[in-house]
């Protein structure tokens, strides 16, 4: 279901296509573009929806925080005026080419 841990992906990875399941940490809505933050157990990774890729788009406008998602797409770096040095941030992003909401097999859920 996964190739790669958000966490885990390096420079070693450009240009490659991955995907990756997590919890929507965070999502931003850049006027025509969205920006989700997905972590799993080992970290985040900053995903890039464009609207070129409208089913994927068309989901990420209805994604919210705490939303399990799976996500194919291409790792690419980020542009030199637009990486973060916080340790919490990956410094590349991941475009998303498909887009899944659903549950990953593996993400252990608390239950009630």
């Amino acid at each position: 279901m996964r190739s790669h841990y958000c966490g885990l992906i390096t420079e070693s990875l450009l240009d490659q296509e991955l995907t990756i399941c997590g919890w929507v940490h965070r999502r931003r809505d850049h006027g025509g573009v969205i920006f989700i933050d997905l972590r799993d157990r080992e970290g985040l990774v900053q995903v890039v929806v464009d609207p070129d890729e409208a089913e994927a788009f068309a989901t990420a406008e209805r994604v919210r925080s705490e939303f399990v998602l799976q996500i194919k797409g291409k790792v690419r770096r980020r542009g030199r005026h637009r990486e973060r040095r916080a340790a919490d941030r990956a410094d590349r992003t991941a475009g998303a080419g498909s887009f899944d909401h659903q549950p990953c097999e593996d993400a252990a859920l608390p239950a009630r």
